[in-house]
């Protein structure tokens, strides 16, 4: 038995839980027939209800509402008068789970009555035919809410909080910032509230509620999900100017390495970061740009990066919203130099960095020398395990399949160095900055033996930029990533076959995001 913290949660995270859930095959319609059977329960129990019980659902056209339709159907089928009021027309119910308890429900019409209500003119019907209830269920808005209440449901709170009998609000009270616990306009009164599987963060504190568990599962906060990724891909605003979809420094390449930092820049520009700039050597400047016009490339003063570069270098970060350093690095003297005097600003900086490739081991002399410290940076440091050798000098790792015994080890030995890091292999462990016990470590899943091929960790490193650059936090960044980058390594095996290569992986993103709708 895995014994998990119940702390409460932001209302997004419920999403993002609900979509990890449906990466482990539990469909959301299994969800919303789980928290309605629950909700009914508790009723059931709470109130003594009976069959010469009457019971109104206001209901609205989301996932609360379809909430309330479970609630409806299971009181009905066991005696219930129960009366639902849609706030809005069947034709608007958002999602395809609260569409198929509409129908069911609507086709009750011995046990149970459905009134749709559209505009100000059918409250005042409803309510006269309508004026006395046992008990009231608030299924109107839920987490959806934000900013002032439109009509009809401004009426209907109105109507609702007239009503002279128990009231029950279903997860959120219509009205409340469930992550502050304010009013946005106007709230619904309430008596009891039930919420699903973990109580908001900015409500939880209130009296006379109950969290009901509805089946979702330990792993769907453990392991990386769709929901996760959802919740990082950020939608470009209509006013949108370029460069506010992020702006990517790469830094990296040597006299014999050009094409990893090109991988990297190449995976941001697929991706759809708005501007991306590469720092290479002098010498393998235009082999980069011939990569891809898209590129923006910038050469150094020598064969490899050297203390000439550490002004362009940190001009070009001031610009950036996020840096990926170490892709093709290399370990020259020069190289070396640059890079230690360059990372001590950059860490020092705060600006989200992520330290790959070459650049984790000279961080680990850095680290070895007390030159710098990462307990308050903004920095992810992505290893394999042998990589990861030089930052905690051990020579002994669980093996990457032990799961607990994996996010015990790296707990024990990165909380206290600081950093967010991702430990790449089989399964890929994300270990947040400030990580306070082992079960906050998150694990990703996804990908193939195929992608033990050259390359696919500079596209990695590439994607943990591109989502830096869109603001998410770099744990998040780290995650997200690893679940893409494993997804594209799955889509490009099953469009090409075993034999696949780094570049496959960045040709095929676009038609693999498209393929998810994303």
């Amino acid at each position: 038995m895995v014994d998990f913290p119940n702390n409460p949660v932001k209302a997004e995270d419920i999403s993002r839980l609900d979509e990890n859930s449906v990466n482990l095959g539990i469909p959301k319609a299994f969800l919303m027939e789980c928290a309605g059977l629950q909700a009914t329960n508790k009723l059931m129990e709470k109130y003594d209800l009976n069959s010469s019980s009457k019971v109104i659902v206001f209901a609205g056209t989301g996932n609360n509402g379809g909430d309330g339709f479970v609630i409806a159907r299971h009181l009905a089928t066991r005696g219930i008068n129960v009366i639902v009021a849609l706030i809005g027309r069947a034709s608007q119910i958002r999602t395809e789970e609260s569409q198929r308890n509409w129908h069911i429900l609507s086709s009750l019409v011995l046990t149970c009555q459905t009134e749709e209500i559209v505009d100000s003119s059918n409250i005042r019907l409803f309510v006269d035919k309508n004026s006395k209830a046992d008990i009231l269920v608030d299924a109107l808005l839920g987490t959806g809410v934000k900013g002032k209440i439109r009509e009809p449901i401004a009426s209907i709170i109105d109507v609702y909080n007239q009503y002279k009998c128990p009231k029950i609000s279903i997860d959120v009270p219509t009205g409340i910032d469930p992550n502050t616990g304010k009013i946005f306009h106007k709230a619904v009164n309430w008596d009891f509230r039930i919420a699903f599987h973990r109580d908001k963060i900015g409500i939880y504190k209130f009296p006379n509620s109950w969290v009901a568990p509805i089946g979702i599962p330990v792993e769907s906060h453990i392991l990386i999900g769709e929901g996760d990724l959802q919740q990082c891909l950020k939608l470009r605003s209509h006013s949108n100017h370029k460069g506010e979809y992020g702006k990517l420094l790469i830094i990296g390449g040597s006299e014999n390495f050009s094409g990893a930092p090109a991988l990297a820049a190449l995976i941001a520009i697929e991706f759809g970061i708005d501007l991306v700039n590469v720092l290479v050597p002098k010498n393998i400047a235009n082999t980069v740009r011939q990569y891809s016009p898209n590129l923006i490339v910038r050469e150094g003063t020598n064969k490899n990066l050297c203390i000439d570069d550490f002004f362009m270098a940190k001009e070009l970060s001031s610009w950036a919203d996020a840096i990926v350093i170490g892709p093709g690095l290399g370990k020259s003297e020069k190289a070396t130099t640059f890079f230690k005097k360059y990372v001590s600003w950059l860490l020092a900086s705060k600006k989200p960095c992520i330290i790959d490739a070459d650049g984790i081991g000279l961080l680990g002399e850095l680290l070895a020398t007390e030159q710098v410290n990462l307990l308050n940076s903004n920095c992810l440091i992505t290893p394999h395990k042998n990589e990861l050798k030089s930052i905690i000098s051990i020579e002994k790792i669980p093996a990457n399949d032990s799961y607990f015994a994996s996010c015990d080890f790296f707990y024990k030995n990165l909380a206290k160095i600081g950093g967010n890091y991702l430990i790449k292999g089989v399964n890929d462990y994300i270990i947040p900055q400030g990580c306070q016990n082992p079960k906050e470590i998150r694990i990703n899943r996804t990908g193939c033996p195929e992608m033990s091929v050259g390359g696919t960790g500079d596209v990695l490193a590439g994607l943990c930029g591109s989502f830096a650059a869109l603001g998410n936090s770099l744990a998040h960044s780290a995650g997200c990533a690893a679940f893409l980058n494993g997804l594209l390594g799955e889509y490009t095996k099953k469009i090409l076959g075993s034999r696949i290569k780094a570049s496959d992986l960045i040709l095929h993103l676009r038609s693999f995001l498209k393929s998810k709708n994303l």
